[in-house]
């Protein structure tokens, strides 16, 4: 319940942190959330096998954060977004505190200034 995999306000952030735009696990479910302190979206990425290897795909743009898996949107919100400058955060957790690993490859991350 604590696993993330996306963007959040502070290094050290988990599922329980505030100003998130992550992946997270619900059980063995994969959902697409935002928090932006109080409030936050949270809802299931439909019809994503999370122990095939998938491509997850964030875009944050100014008054939405798009989810994608292999290409396919999940979700798009448009409200209660972070508001904080955000970084690059997996936090992986296990349910009995055995070894957890995470496999990832082509990491690309930029910012654009659209003006």
């Amino acid at each position: 319940t604590l696993f993330i995999a996306g963007l959040s306000a502070t290094t050290a952030a988990t599922r329980a942190t505030n100003n998130i735009a992550a992946f997270t696990l619900t059980g063995d479910a994969l959902f697409a959330t935002t928090d932006d302190t109080a409030v936050e979206n949270d809802a299931a990425c439909a019809g994503v096998t999370i122990a095939n290897w998938n491509k997850y795909r964030i875009e944050a743009y100014s008054g939405h954060v798009k989810f994608l898996v292999n290409e396919a949107s999940k979700q798009d919100y448009v409200a209660n977004l972070p508001d904080q400058m955000m970084y690059l955060n997996f936090f992986v957790d296990t349910e009995v505190g055995g070894a957890a690993t995470l496999d990832v490859a082509n990491i690309r991350i930029f910012y654009e200034d659209i003006v």
